[in-house]
């Protein structure tokens, strides 16, 4: 779908966790493919805020987003019917999997929710999903209900053991790998979270021979390509460097594994 600039309502703004908000739009027709984002107007502040929904159709969509600093506090004390600008849909989403395959969906704090869209437009296809949750302690945990709707297994991980394993999402995969594999069918990772947790799942994943699909979250500027603010390092058999740049927000958000070039 051809990305347009938009007028959206506010039609819920609640608070879903510690710091955590969820805020669901107008869509104005338009509906996002899962890894898909936008970019949201914030009252009083030049630049747009990019974010991942994780639930989307034809009159609304939804997302979660954390609050850190004076942009996002301001997301948060929207009320319902305020009007903002939304440029969207943006960016390269993940490659639909075969029918009937496996999926390990891992997301690590704000990259949670954005797979909850993934895991729901998956259903349609009819792959089995397991999904991880990476969070920090038990109060921030997201999305749970929405994955377990429609994940086989969820495995929650966080790094103080209140919830779940104590540890983080890759030690989450490695809890349900081998039942994974009992499947006995084509297994794709699709991650979204922090680039220590998107590293260490190109480790495992290149490790186990599984394709693995990583949602870089930078910060975007722009969200088309024009400004170069969220370049990454990506392989290139052709350059001196042994690497070449890419824009997360015109190339990915969404990378395969195998193409990022990690220092």
């Amino acid at each position: 779908m051809k990305k347009q600039d938009f007028k959206s309502k506010v039609i819920s703004n609640i608070k879903v966790a510690d710091n955590f908000f969820r805020m669901e739009l107008e869509s104005k027709g338009v509906e996002f493919s899962a890894g898909e984002f936008f970019q949201v107007s914030v009252p009083t502040h030049t630049l747009r805020r990019p974010f991942a929904p994780s639930y989307s159709d034809s009159e609304k969509f939804a997302y979660t987003y954390q609050v850190v600093g004076e942009g996002t506090d301001k997301l948060s004390t929207l009320p319902v019917g305020t009007e903002v600008s939304v440029l969207a849909p943006l960016g390269n989403g993940f490659t639909k999997p075969t029918p009937n395959s496996t999926a390990i969906l891992v997301g690590g704090g704000c990259g949670t929710p954005s797979l909850a869209l993934l895991a729901s437009q998956l259903q349609a296809l009819k792959v089995t999903t397991y999904s991880v949750i990476g969070a920090r302690s038990s109060c921030t945990v997201l999305e749970e209900g929405s994955l377990n709707k429609f994940s086989k297994k969820v495995v929650v991980t966080t790094d103080d053991g209140s919830s779940g394993i104590k540890g983080h999402s890759v030690n989450g995969v490695e809890s349900i790998l081998s039942e994974a594999r009992a499947e006995g069918t084509e297994i794709n990772i699709y991650a979204c979270g922090p680039a220590p947790m998107l590293r260490g799942l190109s480790i495992l994943a290149k490790t186990e021979g599984i394709n693995a699909e990583l949602s870089f979250e930078e910060r975007m500027a722009c969200g088309f390509g024009a400004c170069m603010g969220c370049v990454i390092k990506i392989n290139s058999e052709t350059a001196e460097t042994g690497f070449v740049f890419k824009r997360v927000c015109h190339d990915g958000p969404v990378f395969n594994s195998t193409e990022i070039y990690w220092d």
